[in-house]
């Protein structure tokens, strides 16, 4: 069976992972021995993990981020919990001239509105009596568009 439109069509997966074993050699800190902790600031594991497909002038892109936990400070007795981001994107190019593409956009980044911290502060300290601020978190689902000019020559 001949599909013609199925030659327009590409699909290009990808994945890459980490996992992560970094703990202290030798570490004390006065009395405090933290020998075979995990490094703080240092996620577990890491997953990325995404599609990118095209027909003709649409191109799809989806991407999943996921992170495990994350020691929050040499003792381990802090951590932040694993996540995972969704991003979505998709894009009509249209060929005005031989040279001229205008490419339209739109999105959805961290689409099923996930809570995580998007920067982590390994040992962080209190100030003024307040609580340690370990992380900051991430962004809430935002969505984006755009309105593109390409030349090409």
């Amino acid at each position: 069976m001949h599909l013609p439109w199925l030659s327009e069509f590409q699909v290009k997966p990808y994945f890459n992972a980490a996992i992560n074993n970094f703990e202290f050699r030798k570490f004390q800190d006065r009395e405090e021995d933290f020998e075979g902790n995990n490094l703080p600031g240092v996620p577990s594991s890491t997953v990325n993990v995404g599609l990118d497909a095209n027909y003709k002038g649409f191109s799809f892109y989806s991407n999943l981020l996921a992170v495990g936990e994350i020691p929050l400070n040499d003792e381990n007795s802090k951590f932040t919990d694993p996540y995972r981001v969704v991003n979505l994107r998709l894009n009509y190019n249209l060929e005005l001239l031989r040279d001229f593409t205008i490419v339209f956009s739109g999105g959805i980044n961290n689409a099923f509105e996930e809570h995580y911290a998007a920067s982590v502060l390994p040992n962080a300290v209190g100030f003024g009596g307040a609580a340690p601020r370990y992380y900051y978190p991430g962004n809430n689902r935002n969505y984006f568009g755009g309105v593109g000019l390409n030349y090409s020559f």
